[in-house]
């Protein structure tokens, strides 16, 4: 970023980018404390200087310097000739300058030398501070804070451009711009009420206010109200207000612009609406939410806007389009955790849909993400959906729904044979028989009750039983229809007892029917 930009633009946080706070210091670097005793009609530049005093931030007063800037108070702010810089430092800043700006006088791109001009302007200030005019040190300090700015010593960045806008001689354009970035270092260095107080008096000297600005002031406002103790909810409720009431104005003023809401802005109005809910009313709430996340998946297609917008819908009773959107989310593939795939898949399966059902757990079998095993430190890939009992027991669900019984069958086996339980082998038996593989359904339900713990030990015989009649098997049928009738329930016995008059009339039949070949046999 050159320093022509930096001098031009109407600014709030462009040249804020980290979180850090980086403290350097040089012996060469003149003390600010000089500002403690200093009275000034400027509320901003009192509101700093109280703040420093309350808070015993000053070191020790560097008289010289301090003498200086008292006599510099004495000037006349309105002369024109204080405007302007000294003559005997002219060609230094234009060098300095030329060390800073990034782009040559042809417009091409170039390596600026930021230590060098740093050096430069503390050596001016080392050895020609008390020579220096008030004009001299806004522009001296102004570059200086914008070099602490770009190596992120924030700290010293602020008392810099503290000292500048504390200059009666510092120009109108000058001080609003220095301003702007002031409010957001006073946010990276957590002195919020400083900052905020710095960015309103800003934004009243704007003759234009932005929707950056706005979503700026949002981002402050929410903050404020969740960093306020829980003991206070009134206050925290104000402050979301007011947060609620910047975001709507970003949002309105980007309209007005001709551009795309912040993404920010729309997330803190939703957001918003939410912690409000018991001032405006829940239903109300919920439908100015699903409004907002509306807009935030078309503009800024995320997955958690997804999610959140799946999310209002179900808390809207909106069952449909709470699957139909966590859908999207899926074929958008923002969908990373098995209880997003279950969640879906059973949305689907209970919309009549088995197949998609399906589809969704067996890719989500496929899907490898990464996976940090916590006692190790190893990092494997594995599957978002593992094959545990319960999502392969789901995953057999789907498919007997949407009647595709020969690949449901291995995998309930595979479930089967991970529960605790013999319920799935009768399930499983029951598939068998649909493909009329007799043998196997006889099988696995005589496992499942062996096993145990089965969901209806009578139903379970019973359909045993009639198995076993299909594959003519009329003794085994009879023993288990029998143990039915001794224990069973009324509508289980009635049951058992129909089934067991039909085993042996069936088995009387074919009896007979036997005995009637023998004697064609013999008599042939």
């Amino acid at each position: 970023m050159s320093i022509r930009y930096f001098y031009n633009i109407y600014i709030l946080g462009i040249v804020i980018l980290s979180n850090g706070l980086v403290s350097q210091s040089s012996n060469s670097e003149p003390d600010f404390s000089q500002l403690a005793n200093l009275n000034h009609g400027d509320p901003i530049v009192q509101a700093i200087i109280n703040e420093k005093v309350s808070n015993g931030s000053f070191g020790q007063i560097n008289k010289a310097f301090e003498a200086r800037y008292n006599e510099s108070l004495k000037e006349k702010s309105s002369s024109r000739a204080s405007r302007a810089l000294s003559s005997s430092i002219g060609r230094d800043i234009e060098e300095i300058n030329n060390l800073m700006l990034d782009i040559d006088e042809e417009g091409n791109k170039k390596e600026t030398d930021m230590p060098l001009a740093k050096a430069k302007l503390l050596e001016i200030l080392d050895e020609r501070a008390t020579r220096l005019k008030s004009y001299d040190l806004v522009v001296i300090y102004n570059l200086l804070g914008y070099i602490y700015t770009t190596e992120e010593n924030f700290e010293k960045a602020l008392e810099t451009f503290e000292f500048v806008i504390a200059q009666p001689d510092v120009t109108p354009q000058v001080k609003k711009n220095i301003m702007g970035n002031m409010a957001q270092l006073y946010f990276m260095d957590d002195r919020i009420e400083l900052g905020l107080k710095t960015l309103l008096a800003w934004m009243y000297e704007l003759d234009k206010i932005n929707t950056q600005t706005w979503d700026v002031l949002a981002r402050v406002y929410y903050q404020q109200g969740f960093d306020t103790p829980e003991s206070n909810k009134e206050k925290s409720l104000n402050f979301y207000q007011l947060a609620l009431d910047s975001a709507l104005f970003s949002v309105e003023t980007s309209y007005i612009e001709g551009v795309d809401p912040k993404e920010n802005s729309l997330v803190i109005l939703a957001a918003m609406y939410g912690e409000l809910e018991d001032r405006i009313g829940k239903e109300v709430a919920l439908d100015k939410k699903v409004g907002v996340y509306e807009i935030l998946v078309n503009l800024y297609p995320k997955k958690s806007h997804y999610l959140n917008l799946a999310s209002t819908y179900f808390q809207m009773n909106r069952e449909r389009d709470y699957m139909i959107i966590l859908r999207a989310a899926y074929q958008k593939d923002y969908l990373d955790k098995q209880a997003e795939y279950i969640t879906l898949a059973q949305l689907l399966l209970t919309f009549d849909n088995p197949y998609w059902a399906a589809e969704v757990l067996i890719n989500g079998q496929n899907k490898l993400v990464p996976f940090k095993d916590e006692e190790t430190g190893e990092e494997k890939l594995l599957p978002v959906v593992k094959e545990d009992e319960k999502t392969l027991k789901l995953l057999a669900d789907c498919l007997i729904s949407a009647q595709e019984y020969e690949q449901a069958i291995p995998i309930l086996l595979r479930a089967a044979q991970l529960s605790d339980d013999g319920q799935k082998y009768i399930v499983l038996g029951s598939l068998y028989s649909q493909l009329d593989q007799w043998e196997n359904a006889a099988e696995v339900i005589e496992k499942g009750i062996k096993k145990g713990n089965v969901r209806n030990l009578f139903q379970a015989k019973l359909s045993l039983g009639s198995i076993f009649l299909e594959m003519r098997d009329f003794e085994k049928a009879k023993k288990e229809f029998r143990f039915v009738l001794k224990d069973g329930k009324k509508e289980d016995v009635e049951r058992a007892n129909a089934l067991l008059r039909y085993a042996e009339s069936e088995e009387y039949r074919l009896k007979n029917i036997a005995m009637r070949r023998d004697l064609i046999k013999q008599n042939s």
